[in-house]
């Protein structure tokens, strides 16, 4: 059993804490708890495979005991609606259930008037504790939700309802509602894709509560002025720091600045690549060579030759051999295990690198830079803004068209369901002054250093 931290302030109970247990993706699952642990532990009627089972973390009280129907519905998330994990729900299930008992109020403590009842007054508690930051930077309540958490918290909680009711655990009715639905009507924008035009000022419809527009409006700064790709002089310093990184740090950071690669999938990298002997390799990566990709979404990307080539003398390298070992992994001539994980970058220990330790081994890596170069300040997931700045550049002077004509190939190999969210990238490059401005910043500062 482990405590969670809840992003509630301290003055709430933290008698409830989150539990991680095994399930499986079945309907058919029941749960018993270990009264000398206090852990759920599962019972299955029906045992799958491995692949079946996931993680999931529950509510757990003061006593060991299951909260529920919290539990109940973070279990429906997994083994019906199919979800990879609940930790998002499970998360704000805490911090609502902390409140509750902190309150000393149940779940099903609703009336006629929404605002009476403990769903639109939790709503009242994050508003109420949320962190601010005013126009002249200072931050009011440093402490505090920041808008998007508090927003999520909510969300999650109005869902947990709406299942509440669908079940008929709780349903809704003129004299217990715990918010108003809010039905409503907005127009695309249109401002991306190469076909854009054919849908543009067509309509979606959409569903929110009265609750949730009680929030403030979030305040966001446009998704292009966020992006933080390095700059040329900031890449030539990154690749001579490299060289004092192990070879699969090496590897396993190029590839991300080369690819766009999420550190997700860059940790489940599969030693199933092909040698293609082209300037430009494209490789397919979804769940059925176990990358984690983003909503399990199958995606391509295009490896340079000279990176392919470190690749696949990385994964024939004897050291590589070794490290497997360990762990009894054989490898055939192909350098393909026969067994074990199947990944292609791996640690010491011969298992495959954690996220987490990639990303600590970053954070190693700028803290080393910034002891000749305190401007250099880059989070790893910057390395995607690089690649796809990059090669934006790149193929515009190659193939000499628009960058908006390069907006849907950079959506695939970004692994993006829909340019929306790659448009940023061409605006970006369409505002360069912005860039040569950071660059000129960062000169003088170090000049005047």
């Amino acid at each position: 059993m482990t405590r969670a931290k809840s992003f509630i302030s301290n003055d709430v109970c933290e008698d409830i804490v989150l539990a991680k247990v095994i399930v499986e993706r079945f309907p058919n699952v029941q749960m018993d708890i270990d009264r000398d642990t206090g852990e759920l532990l599962p019972e299955l009627k029906n045992k799958g495979n491995l692949s079946d089972k996931v993680s999931l973390k529950i509510l757990l009280d003061e006593n060991g005991r299951s909260v529920y129907p919290q539990n109940l519905y973070l279990h429906h998330l997994i083994s019906i609606k199919g979800l990879k994990n609940a930790d998002t729900s499970s998360q704000s299930l805490l911090a609502f259930t902390r409140w509750l008992s902190f309150k000393g109020v149940k779940y099903d403590d609703l009336n006629a008037n929404p605002s009476e009842g403990v769903v639109w007054k939790f709503a009242d508690y994050l508003i109420a504790n949320l962190r601010q930051v005013e126009h002249n930077g200072q931050v009011i309540n440093p402490d505090g939700f920041s808008l998007s958490t508090a927003r999520t918290y909510c969300s999650s909680v109005i869902n947990f309802y709406k299942w509440l009711h669908y079940e008929a655990i709780l349903p809704f009715n003129s004299s217990r509602k715990p918010f108003n639905i809010i039905n409503g009507t907005r127009k695309f924008s249109g401002d991306s894709g190469m076909l854009s035009h054919t849908w543009k000022g067509s309509s979606y419809t959409f569903q929110t509560t009265d609750i949730i527009k009680r929030f403030p409006a979030i305040e966001t700064t446009e998704p292009w002025k966020k992006l933080k790709p390095m700059t040329k002089d900031d890449l030539v310093i990154f690749n001579d720091a490299l060289s004092t990184l192990n070879p699969d740090l090496q590897l396993i950071f190029s590839l991300m600045v080369e690819t766009g690669l999420r550190v997700a999938e860059v940790a489940t990298f599969p030693e199933s690549i092909s040698y293609q002997g082209l300037p430009i390799t494209k490789m397919t990566l979804s769940s059925a060579n176990g990358v984690a990709t983003k909503f399990e979404k199958t995606r391509d990307i295009e490896i340079p030759e000279h990176q392919l080539n470190k690749l696949v003398i990385y994964l024939f390298s004897k050291k590589r051999k070794e490290k497997l070992k360990k762990i009894g992994v054989i490898i055939n001539k192909l350098g393909i295990s026969t067994s074990g994980h199947k990944r292609l970058f791996v640690n010491e220990q011969g298992n495959p690198y954690d996220s987490k330790t990639i990303q600590r081994e970053w954070i190693k890596l700028r803290d080393s830079i910034r002891v000749e170069h305190p401007n250099w300040y880059y989070r790893l997931h910057d390395t995607r803004a690089t690649f796809a700045t990059y090669w934006l550049l790149s193929e515009q002077k190659k193939r000499d068209v628009t960058y908006n004509y390069l907006l849907d190939e950079l959506a695939k190999l970004m692994g993006h369901s829909s340019t929306i969210t790659t448009i940023k990238y061409v605006k970006f490059l369409e505002n360069q002054s912005i860039w040569i401005k950071h660059s000129l910043d960062k000169n003088d500062r170090a000049t005047a250093a």
